[in-house]
């Protein structure tokens, strides 16, 4: 049985069991690898240690720039964390956004959740963050 999973980044993505063990098979470009891990194998990993809340919070956030994604796919985009003048935090772009890049992988904070159903974000809009510290 295969499916897929609407989200960037991600794909692909492995999940299953051998016996009695568990395996998740996660992307190869280091940033899609990471968010992977942390959406679908660290809640897992939590669950099975005994952990009720498995997931991180989720906060509100206002996109301090225009971020844009593919249509049909919710997307995380790594970003920073900025307490702008407001009663919620401003969240900015961490840098390019491509599966290989690094740097916006280190600088980021949070993953801005872009859900499915629109492509462009203005700056202004209020959308789901999960904070990463």
């Amino acid at each position: 049985m295969s499916g897929r999973v609407a989200m960037r980044p991600c794909i692909p993505f492995l999940t299953g069991t051998l016996g009695a063990a568990t395996l998740r098979g996660l992307p190869g470009y280091p940033v899609s690898s990471s968010w992977t891990c942390e959406l679908f194998a660290r809640p897992a990993i939590r669950r099975m240690q005994g952990a009720s809340d498995v997931h991180r919070r989720r906060i509100q956030v206002r996109i301090g720039e225009e971020m844009t994604k593919p249509a049909g796919l919710e997307t995380y985009a790594r970003a920073v964390l900025r307490d702008v003048d407001g009663d919620i935090p401003s969240a900015f772009s961490a840098g390019d956004q491509g599966s290989s890049m690094l740097q916006s992988l280190t600088r980021a904070d949070c993953l801005v959740v872009l859900p499915v159903g629109r492509e462009i974000f203005t700056a202004g809009a209020i959308v789901q963050a999960i904070p990463l510290r």
